[in-house]
């Protein structure tokens, strides 16, 4: 069985995903509520986040990479817990500064 649900998520990822570990940021709604969190693993395509302090996520928000200056925008995939899936939606957007 276990062999199976890999063969599946290796499936579902078309793309490899990489092992991260470091600080990122939801941006939420028109204000851009900011809600630290920590990227997990990521792919050309999506990304997983932990540690999401929040019951409830928008279908649509931005994702802050600090350490890169750039802000990806996001579909919601699925959530489970503190953690969630998220797809990239269009291009990246290079930011000049984020002040922590």
């Amino acid at each position: 069985a276990e062999l199976y649900k890999r063969v599946m998520h290796d499936r579902r990822n078309r793309h490899p995903r990489y092992q991260i570990s470091q600080p990122v940021s939801l941006l939420l709604g028109n204000n851009g509520c900011r809600v630290f969190c920590d990227l997990r693993d990521m792919s050309l395509m999506g990304a997983r986040v932990t540690s999401v302090p929040l019951r409830y996520v928008p279908q649509t928000f931005w994702l802050l990479i600090s350490s890169e200056d750039v802000v990806l925008p996001c579909k919601l995939r699925w959530m489970n817990g503190a953690e969630l899936g998220v797809q990239f939606t269009g291009e990246p957007e290079y930011v000049i500064s984020v002040a922590d």
